[in-house]
């Protein structure tokens, strides 16, 4: 197939239609011997009209196709183009069908021999990237691609994309492609004759490396590396990296983060936010390493932080400064490192699911050069991780290659990055005395989040479903396809037992008895062993065996926490959405780690408290220092108006007319995008659904949904000209907002409940903490350097009149902060 001709094609259409929309561009990019030799290109003239959001995505007018040429006048030019060619295309369902059936109305059927769709080839050959749609791989693999949503540009940057889609193939080990086609074979297009063509050249060497059958990238251990390097030397070098100016706090944070590791100190330091505090930590810990050659872990609150420091912060800034073999790395927890028997298991499974197809490829090809084994570059989601997951539950081996060399790794670095959810285990698995906690206001919360196992009705309920009754993906139909159907009913009576004794168990659960949920849960963990006694030592019982024996590990955890009194319960009027907590007791492991610890920093830019570092004692366990580094005139362009003529909460929909009202106010005036932040869902909802059915807004309205990605909706953000964004206070952790020097937050209420009786105690030592970190993490969003301003407009006038006042307008200056009405806001926004 390598040697037959590819035919790129890409259309643009009057729509989505094929049976209604007409072709209004047509382009043929040709590919031979893996090079363009040539194209074709028309504009067509059939359409009676083009709506104005296609001319907008593609600059084409009806005034433009006027001197195009009619299908009917080409199609026979058209047809021999393609014939004994193998049709491509970048999502080929679209571009083949609207072919076919303009071919149809003049009277012609075609149909290619061979297909290929480049999507699908992408997201197998190129297993590690985060969009597949064509602009983004051109970014990505630097495609050329100058107008976008133009047939010719799209079917050039395709044809680029199939070279070197081809270019990726001929890279593979024999072993990975002979298997590669195998599975290939299962799918509608032509994957499998392109590999087997390429298969046919004998140009495939053995793999180097095995492990389990599974060709891997064989990784050198690094050595350690004695450097000499000095503080100012280094922190010249990231000035000129970035093009920032000298600053004498930031290099005062330095020396301060330097210092107390020198001196094995228990430091708690909080640094104004927009000072530079990772770069900082990174600075001081490369030249502690490098002098006393005592390894520093750095751990920081999320996994998407931990790799923005370590790709974009620590790599960059080693390789400005030649530091290049200065051994570092990133360590998470082991369920992040792919396991190669759920591998082993997951090629087991049948190829009638084209799910499971692009996932058993794409994963056998991100082997063979993945260095770390790390899940996250892959982004399993969806049906992908659900079927991944359901391979892993049925092994009981549980292989941990990956891990061990990344913790095998770790422990040769000088500088390691984890975040809050993996510090106990890193620090267990880890020799390092020095620990850097950076965003610790957030590890208290990720602590006691990661000290508790969280069980959910329909978790459990979805577990049990894998097994499933007839469906042919399922993991029971496998067991009786290799055993006599008599078990077939005694097994599905067992299961559905089992289903109905969870649904009591958590009946019981929201009814708060609970005797007779732990009565329940036994039941459930001596139905599953009678069922594990009867299949044990059947035909292909492991599959069925290990994933019910995973099963009743879990609900035995339960039973045993229940009867321990460790957990807490959520309850709920329906029963199915009541969570249960149990305690894992991972708190007590971390703080014992941390205890050994010769130095520790804990920093962040919201730390301190009502001019109190309290809450952290139980984190110290002891003395510990601190040192503030603040900047007076940090909020001095930052403006808080809090509206007083707004109906209070509890009247739900007086509030949302008042705070919808306010929001439109500023739009017509300002005419600029902003953030509208909320504490919780249901009233984001509906505040979303007023805006919608009310028609005010004229631009798009973009919403976070609870497992929405914030990066996903701040690029969406960041490329709009004009927009509202509805989220949580959750998005503005750790995110940046783009190119504007001006920003309007508008922040429905302070992110706590009323306190009242005993609660206030807990609330001054963790609520209200938490809610001063996530208010000046908002504020942070707005004033990133000095030259930004902006202004926060507070829908909660809680803020004026409590004690805990001071705690959240730190910074803040007292003619910056409005309390007042429409009119004033009106006032204030003109004056802009």
């Amino acid at each position: 197939m390598l040697d037959k001709r590819f035919a790129v094609v890409d259309l643009e259409t009057t729509g989505n239609d094929p049976h209604k929309d007409k072709i209004i561009d047509l382009s043929i990019v040709f590919v031979e011997g893996n090079k363009i030799v040539g194209d074709y290109n028309h504009l067509i003239s059939d359409a009676d009209d083009i709506p104005s959001f296609v001319t907008e995505l593609t600059s084409i007018t009806l005034e433009d196709i006027k001197s195009g040429v009619k299908f009917s006048d080409i199609k026979d030019e058209v047809y021999e183009l393609l014939a004994n060619c193998c049709f491509v295309a970048h999502n080929i369902e679209f571009d083949l069908n609207f072919l076919k059936i303009a071919f149809k109305d003049v009277g012609i059927n075609f149909k290619p021999n061979l297909a290929i769709d480049t999507v699908e080839l992408s997201k197998i050959f190129f297993p590690t990237l985060n969009s597949y749609q064509l602009g983004a791989l051109s970014k990505s693999l630097n495609l050329t691609l100058d107008h976008a949503h133009r047939a010719y540009d799209d079917a050039k940057a395709t044809a680029e994309l199939l070279i070197k889609i081809i270019n990726e193939i001929q890279r593979l080990d024999r072993q990975t492609m002979i298997r590669l086609y195998s599975i290939s074979k299962s799918l509608d297009t032509n994957v499998s004759e392109l590999l087997f063509a390429s298969l046919s050249e004998n140009n495939h060497k053995d793999a180097p490396f095995l492990v389990k059958s599974l060709s891997l990238k064989e990784v050198k251990e690094q050595q350690q590396v004695k450097n000499h390097i000095t503080i100012e030397s280094l922190y010249e070098n990231f000035l000129e990296m970035n093009q920032f100016k000298h600053r004498d706090d930031q290099i005062e944070l330095i020396y301060t983060v330097y210092n107390s590791l020198k001196e094995n100190k228990a430091l708690a330091l909080e640094a104004y936010t927009g000072l530079g505090k990772t770069d900082a930590i990174l600075i001081a810990s490369i030249v502690f390493s490098s002098e006393t050659n005592q390894q520093v872990l750095i751990s920081t609150s999320k996994k998407i932080l931990q790799e923005e420091m370590y790709y974009r912060s620590l790599k960059r800034l080693l390789k400005a400064s030649n530091l290049n073999k200065l051994p570092i790395a990133m360590l998470k927890g082991k369920s992040n490192y792919i396991n190669l028997n759920t591998m082993l298991k997951l090629l087991e499974f049948k190829d009638d699911n084209y799910e499971i197809i692009i996932l058993k490829m794409k994963l056998l090809v991100w082997l063979t050069s993945t260095k770390t084994g790390d899940l996250g570059e892959v982004s399993l989601k969806g049906p992908e991780k659900l079927y991944y997951d359901t391979a892993h539950y049925q092994i009981s081996d549980y292989d941990q290659y990956f891990y061990n060399r990344a913790v095998n790794h770790a422990n040769m670095s000088q500088i390691c990055i984890t975040n809050h959810y993996f510090m106990q285990e890193c620090l267990t698995e880890m020799d390092s005395n020095y620990l850097i906690v950076d965003e610790a206001h957030q590890v208290l919360k990720a602590v006691n989040n990661q000290n508790e196992t969280v069980y959910k009705y329909m978790d459990l309920k979805f577990l049990l479903s894998q097994i499933g009754v007839n469906n042919k993906d399922r993991i029971l139909k496998d067991y009786l396809d290799h055993n006599h159907y008599e078990k077939k009913d005694y097994l599905i009576s067992m299961l559905s037992q089992l289903n109905k004794t969870i649904d009591e168990a958590f009946t019981q659960l929201n009814h708060q008895n609970i005797t007779l949920a732990t009565t329940r849960f036994t039941h459930i963990v001596n139905l599953i062993d009678i069922v594990l006694s009867s299949i044990l030592n059947t035909e292909n019982y492991e599959s069925l065996y290990n994933y019910l024996n995973h099963f009743k590990l879990k609900i035995h955890d339960i039973v045993k926490h229940l009867k321990n009194n460790e957990y807490r319960l959520n309850t709920d009027k329906n029963f199915q959405k009541t969570t249960l907590f149990v305690n894992n007791h991972s708190k007590e492991l971390l703080y014992t780690e941390l205890e050994s610890l010769k130095g520790q920093l804990l920093i962040s830019g919201t730390l301190e408290v009502n001019e109190s570092f309290n809450h952290l004692d139980e984190w110290f366990n002891g003395e510990f220092e601190n040192k503030i580094i603040k900047n007076d005139n940090l909020f001095d362009s930052v403006n808080l108006f809090i509206p007083n003529d707004v109906h209070d909460l509890n009247d739900r929909e007086a509030y949302i007319i008042d705070l919808v009202d306010y929001i439109s106010m500023y739009y017509s005036i300002r005419q600029e995008k902003t953030i509208v932040l909320f504490t919780n869902y249901k009233l984001l909802n509906d505040v979303y659904q007023f805006i919608i059915e009310s028609e005010l807004f004229d631009f798009p309205i973009l919403k976070q949904n609870k497992n929405d990605s914030a990066n996903k909706l701040l690029l969406q953000y960041n490329q709009l000209q004009n927009c509202l964004l509805l989220a949580t206070e959750s998005f503005t952790e750790g995110i940046n907002f783009e190119n504007l020097n001006d920003r309007t937050i508008f922040l429905t209420k302070l992110p706590f409940p009323v306190p009242t009786g005993e609660g206030f105690r807990h609330f001054y030592k963790e609520d209200l903490p938490d809610a001063v970190f996530m208010f000046r993490q908002i504020l942070g969003r707005i004033k990133r350097n000095e030259n930004d301003s902006g202004r926060i407009i507070l829908f909660d006038n809680r803020l004026l009149n409590k004690p805990y006042k001071n705690a959240f307008l730190k910074y803040f200056e007292e003619e910056n902060i409005i309390y007042d009405d429409r009119s004033a806001f009106n006032d204030m926004l003109t004056r802009l």
